[in-house]
Formats: C-alpha cells, sequence, structure tokens
C-alpha cells in the first residue's frame, strides 16, 4: 500500500512491474521492499535482491538516490528529504513498523510545504500515540510543530 487514499491512509498500488527491474530499483525511492522490511538499509535490500535474483545494480545510482552511506535506512532517508509523497509514506511506515527515533522527524513533517503531507503526518502521530492531537491544521507549519511539541510533552511522550 503507497497510493495516497481518503482519510489519509494508504491504498493498495496497482503498478505492475518486476522488482527486479534496474529502472524500478534504481529510480524508486524508497525502495519498495523496504514498506516491509522497515528494519533494512538500502544495501541490505539491494545486495538481498543481488543475491536472489542475480543481478547487479549501480551502487552509484543508488548513492544518488539515497545518499553517499548505503548502510542507511531508505524510510528514514525518505522521510527526511524524500519527495512529498514519500515523506508522507515514510511517516506511516515508520509508525506502522514502530521504527524507533522517528517521532521528531514525523513531527517535522507538520511543517512540510504541502498540506497533504501536514496532514498524513499528523494521522501517523496519532497513530503511533493512539490519541487525536488537538490541531488546528489552518495555522501555518511552524505552529503546528509547536503546539504537537507541547501536546507531546504535555501527555508524556
Amino acid at each position: 500500500k503507497k497510493n495516497m487514499g481518503l482519510a489519509y491512509e494508504f491504498t493498495r498500488y496497482h503498478r505492475i512491474g518486476s522488482p527486479t527491474d534496474s529502472e524500478r530499483v534504481l529510480g524508486d525511492r524508497p525502495l519498495e521492499c523496504s514498506l516491509c522490511h522497515a528494519d533494512r538499509s538500502v544495501d541490505q535490500i539491494v545486495s538481498t535482491m543481488e543475491r536472489w535474483w542475480g543481478k547487479r545494480y549501480d551502487r552509484a545510482k543508488l548513492k544518488q538516490l539515497y545518499g553517499a552511506d548505503l548502510r542507511e535506512n531508505p524510510i528514514r532517508i525518505a522521510l527526511l528529504g524524500g519527495k512529498p509523497h514519500e515523506k508522507a509514506l515514510a511517516a506511516d511506515v515508520a509508525v506502522r513498523h514502530a521504527m524507533p527515533g522517528t517521532t521528531d522527524s514525523i513531527v517535522a513533517l507538520l511543517n512540510d510545504p504541502y498540506p497533504l503531507v501536514r496532514y498524513f503526518a499528523r494521522h501517523s502521530l496519532e497513530r503511533r500515540f493512539g490519541a487525536q492531537i488537538p490541531l488546528d491544521m489552518n495555522k501555518p507549519g511552524p505552529e503546528l510543530v509547536q503546539a504537537t511539541k507541547r501536546w507531546l510533552a504535555e501527555a508524556g511522550h
């Protein structure tokens, strides 16, 4: 599930293609495998793909997408600097997989220039903490971030 849907949930992705297709591996970010294998690094995922399918993927091109250190986690990378839809998806995956140390990055998305990313970030945080966060989503991003930080502190998170 990686298409942005109504109610700030992700819906099924209906593109059909081979996960071994170099164009997909070297052009999709985050790696689709990380949507389920959120605990793995870019290098771990790609190395496994190479081993399973007998292919080689260009590490230089992967570094263009993910940065110089392919030992980093693709979900964390997308959360911090992905395209807008990647950030929203990364927030969702981070919460679904209970990835530690991601709350601050998700809170920062409340200041994203895209309102839809802000709404998805709020929804992810509410799922993480099991409570609605009282935010006026019409406020500027910095105010949303500060209000959420206050709420988290008051709630003991």
